[in-house]
């Protein structure tokens, strides 16, 4: 089957003139997220088990997130992406879309490997695997909210009280850990990668300089650099995967869209795409990320969704950590109320 997309998959929202508008299971008046909403809908609503998406800039964890799934954002190319005739894209990823840990695991293994149309026939994969059987064996940063980017207070408080739990796990949390590099920069960086690719895809100037994209290549590296040391001396980030649960359907024009949410129990507004700062922080320096069901807003009574992150290729580790939270605290599938959650168990958070 065919699930719903954004026009050019450039949304945080799956909508369309061509097949309409997708609605979230928990709330048909609020978005499913985007790019790959219309999956994380049939997941969460129990019309398939599996989805694949694809993620430049949350496209898999705000879905998952808002959807009350599973969700893994891979590695850059660890999972071949290749379309004939047309140059790899910056940034961007495939990945899956699930109901359980498992079995992003298990999609991660049948589609990942090394591209047969260029490495392939002469490099092989081999993954990293966790070597750590429990929560507690696990050093752990807890990135819950930012001054550059604030989120919901719902976010916010669930990612609190998981930093909480894991402590209760006998896990070594550290709740101010952060890697050392600007997160102004880390934006601009995403938007001069991005337009790289606009470039190609228009065959035309749209601005960027071949000048601006090597500077960005350089100072990516130096992005890269930074989280590798960061990882040094933590297994795994928690983090959100956006700065809001679901929202209501807008349909606007889009550069004036704010997100409304609250902040400090107070009625506060965000620009649209800044909001993609959760999404865009680790993906410039191309880190895996597992987007995990992590409880329900108190506010909003919707599903709050956070990211397991790690260093490259440790894709087997961060869904490995989002199955621990499952067996140990609980944080797993959050079912949608009745129609579409009716069949579906919903297991009790342990928080």
């Amino acid at each position: 089957g065919k699930t719903n997309v954004p026009l050019h998959m450039m949304d945080i929202q799956s909508y369309n003139d061509v097949f309409g508008t997708s609605c979230n299971p928990w709330d048909l008046a609020k978005t499913p997220g985007g790019s790959s909403g219309g999956g994380a809908a049939a997941v969460a609503a129990g019309i398939t088990p599996l989805e694949l998406g694809t993620d430049v800039g949350g496209s898999i964890r705000i879905p998952a997130a808002y959807c009350g799934i599973f969700g893994h954002k891979s590695t850059y190319n660890l999972i071949p992406k290749r379309v004939p005739g047309r140059p790899q894209k910056e940034i961007a990823v495939c990945g899956p879309l699930a109901r359980d840990p498992e079995d992003l695991r298990l999609a991660l293994e049948c589609t990942a490997g090394s591209d047969m149309g260029s490495v392939g026939t002469a490099w092989r994969l081999e993954m990293p695997r966790p070597t750590k059987s429990c929560l507690a064996e696990y050093r752990i940063a807890v990135w819950a909210d930012d001054a550059f980017c604030r989120v919901h207070d719902d976010v916010r408080e669930v990612g609190l009280a998981l930093a909480d739990a894991l402590e209760s796990r006998g896990a070594h949390v550290d709740r101010s850990a952060r890697p050392s590099f600007d997160l102004a920069e880390n934006l601009k960086l995403y938007t001069a990668l991005t337009a790289a690719d606009a470039v190609l895809a228009a065959e035309k100037d749209v601005g960027v300089s071949l000048l601006a994209y090597q500077l960005g290549k350089a100072k990516q590296y130096e992005i890269r650099t930074a989280w590798s040391r960061f990882f040094q001396e933590y297994d795994v980030l928690i983090c959100p995967s956006h700065c809001t649960p679901a929202f209501p359907h807008d349909h606007s024009e889009r550069q004036g869209r704010k997100l409304q949410l609250t902040v400090d129990g107070k009625d506060s507004s965000m620009s649209y795409w800044k909001a993609l700062f959760w999404a865009i922080l680790t993906n410039t320096a191309l880190l895996p990320s597992t987007t995990f069901p992590a409880g329900l807003g108190l506010r909003t009574g919707l599903p709050v969704g956070l990211n397991v992150v790690g260093p490259e290729w440790s894709d087997f580790i961060t869904i490995d950590v989002a199955r621990l939270l499952k067996v140990e605290l609980g944080l797993g599938f959050l079912s949608p109320p009745a129609p579409f959650g009716q069949a579906l168990a919903s297991p009790s958070s342990k928080l």
